[in-house]
């Protein structure tokens, strides 16, 4: 791309200085010119769209960290095609349906495509320059209301069985379950139930599906199972979402690499489901959530659009970043069909300390060792009755910390040094083959999961205050319960408490101001609810997905 950008510099007459970030292949080409000539200005137009196009053509995006403003808007349909920037604009329109805030910016217009036109009518607002304008018209009602037919359970599995083939279609208690072997069979079966006006669940390996649905198509993605692509030199891979979590890293392994996540699951998690739940596991406190791994995506949105977010290079700031309105949506939005990430090399060396005491003495030791500025890649608070389903024997009145360092082997060997010192006094252990344990830990939730089962999360400085307020909700019962907790980053998650009320466990989080989840669901999102609701109305207007 350097080499292009000098030659196109000769052929148009122009200076260009040239700075860059060879480690993420991000380029700054410098145009030096005067403005105060009109040729020059011509010439630096038409040398900016021939850089940008070989910047596209290599694989790349029109623009770095600076956006794209008024000066690059026009380039945009360079890596987005009219239905991805369509989907832009409807997010737009749900955060502002009048478009009053800087029109016209970032997304070029539309043109041909009504959807992309100006809205500009005596019901809602009027302006001279509506021209200029680049929103999607918004029905201000929140809930879709559809009208359709009673759903024949037996003719639509006979229709989607003549498309993805009748072994891949079963019927569950009035719904078709299919498994479609290609996007452009998920194309078609979005199509098909957005015209009859059917629900739709997408799924992944169908591991946390809910016991009982009202849905009548269930669509799982466990057969896009195909690994695109991979560049070890880039630090990227790009895979269906059917692929497995854990058949994806068995394969970047063999170049040293990895996709740093670990979602509460057994091993049998798509790269879709962990994305679309979004959830980050022990070891995201150094790792990330999923949210900061995707840098680019495809999805099908409930009219049967396929539409790419983000792109294959890691700094990608061209448009809207979508990612992340997909990334956590619980398929509420959209199917996701594919996936590109940014990895990780893969540690050298990876060991975890193992120390018993109570639950306050132990929490102080571990903000002790953040405090000696060490750096564990896990620091995870666990119930006895957590500890002893994954092997570690705990009395029921102590709980057990994890400290997990990984790295080289000079800085994980001088890091557990200094973190055994600073837990002299709770029966360290250390464990040098761990891989086994954290997997057991990360699929815990899938086996103890229960009507009781929540997250929380709170500020890390206020986990010890919320550990003695549950102690006092739960009483007695705390001392049985599965439960672990982030000390590094104050998440929690209670995965069985017998006989246990959760109202009163909301009011304790709510007061040291935090977030509380059951069963996938926030229990207040306050002002942004809103909101919320307004992009999927926008995104999902006849309700094709679920409502989450």
């Amino acid at each position: 791309v350097l080499s292009s950008v000098y030659e196109i510099a000769n052929k148009y007459d122009l200076l260009v200085a040239n700075v860059f970030h060879a480690g993420d292949g991000n380029l700054h080409p410098l145009i030096c010119f005067d403005s105060r000539f009109a040729d020059q200005v011509t010439r630096v137009k038409e040398a900016g769209r021939e850089l940008m196009q070989a910047c596209v053509s290599a694989g790349g995006t029109i623009t770095g960290e600076h956006g794209v403003g008024l000066d690059k808007r026009e380039l945009l349909p360079l890596v987005f095609s009219d239905a991805d920037m369509n989907a832009m604009l409807r997010v737009r329109a749900a955060f502002d349906p009048l478009g009053l805030c800087n029109p016209g910016k970032i997304i070029p217009m539309l043109r041909g495509c009504g959807e992309g036109r100006a809205v500009a009518s005596e019901s809602t607002f009027t302006r001279s320059d509506s021209n200029d304008l680049a929103v999607v018209p918004t029905n201000t009602t929140v809930e879709a209301k559809r009208t359709s037919g009673p759903f024949n359970v037996e003719s639509a599995a006979l229709r989607i069985g003549d498309m993805v083939g009748n072994d891949h279609v079963v019927i569950h208690k009035g719904t078709v379950v299919t498994q479609p072997s290609s996007v452009d069979e998920v194309v078609e079966l979005v199509k098909l139930a957005s015209h009859e006006g059917w629900t739709i669940t997408p799924a992944g390996n169908m591991t946390w599906m809910p016991k009982s649905s009202a849905t009548n198509l269930v669509i799982s993605t466990c057969r896009l199972n195909r690994i695109i692509e991979h560049e070890p030199a880039d630090l990227i891979a790009m895979a269906e979402s059917g692929v497995r979590l854990a058949d994806f890293n068995q394969q970047l392994s063999q170049n040293g690499q990895w996709l740093p996540l670990d979602p509460p699951d057994n091993g049998r998690a798509t790269l879709g489901g962990v994305v679309a739940t979004g959830l980050g596991g022990a070891q995201q406190f150094a790792y990330g959530r999923p949210r900061g791994t995707v840098i680019g995506m495809k999805v099908v949105l409930a009219d049967g659009s396929l539409i790419k977010a983000g792109g294959r290079v890691v700094k990608n700031v061209a448009g809207y970043d979508l990612c992340k309105l997909f990334t956590g949506s619980y398929g509420t939005l959209g199917i996701i069909t594919q996936l590109n990430f940014k990895l990780r090399p893969r540690p050298i060396r990876e060991q975890t300390i193992v120390a018993v005491g109570r639950e306050s003495d132990l929490i102080s030791r571990a903000q002790g060792i953040l405090n000696s500025r060490l750096f564990p890649v896990g620091l995870e608070l666990l119930s006895s009755a957590l500890a002893n389903l994954i092997g570690i024997a705990a009395k029921e009145d102590s709980s057990v910390l994890l400290v997990r360092f990984a790295g080289n082997e000079k800085g994980v060997r001088y890091q557990t040094e200094q973190a055994l010192v600073e837990l002299s006094k709770n029966q360290p252990e250390v464990e040098e083959h761990d891989v086994e344990l954290w997997s057991s830990l990360a699929a815990v939730p899938l086996k103890e999961s229960s009507s009781s089962t929540w997250r929380a999360s709170v500020l890390p400085d206020r986990v010890d205050t919320l550990i003695d307020a549950l102690a006092d909700v739960y009483g007695t019962s705390f001392n049985s319960s599965v439960w672990q907790l982030g000390v590094a980053d104050g998440r929690m998650r209670m995965m069985r408490c017998p006989g246990c009320s959760t109202d009163k466990v909301r009011e304790v989080v709510d007061s040291l101001g935090g977030n509380f989840i059951m069963a996938g669901v926030a229990s207040d999102m306050g002002s942004t609810t809103a909101l919320a609701r307004r992009v999927k109305h926008q995104l999902d207007p006849d309700g094709v997905f679920p409502n989450g």
